[in-house]
């Protein structure tokens, strides 16, 4: 899935990718070209943790 996240000061263009077999997911920041190796049981805690940039899950 391919999503924008609109901050104040930034915008970030990131891909959340869900693992096969699991209900877990992580993503890739394009902004940066940074992908981050941290799985995340739901959507909500991978966005929050993009929005506010502390980790929550």
């Amino acid at each position: 899935m391919h999503f924008y996240i609109f901050k104040r000061n930034e915008t970030l263009d990131v891909l959340l990718l869900p693992h096969k077999g699991t209900n877990m997911y992580s993503f890739v920041n394009l902004s940066k070209a940074i992908s981050v190796l941290a799985y995340f049981p739901a959507l909500m805690p991978l966005l929050l943790t993009l929005t506010t940039g502390r980790s929550v899950a």
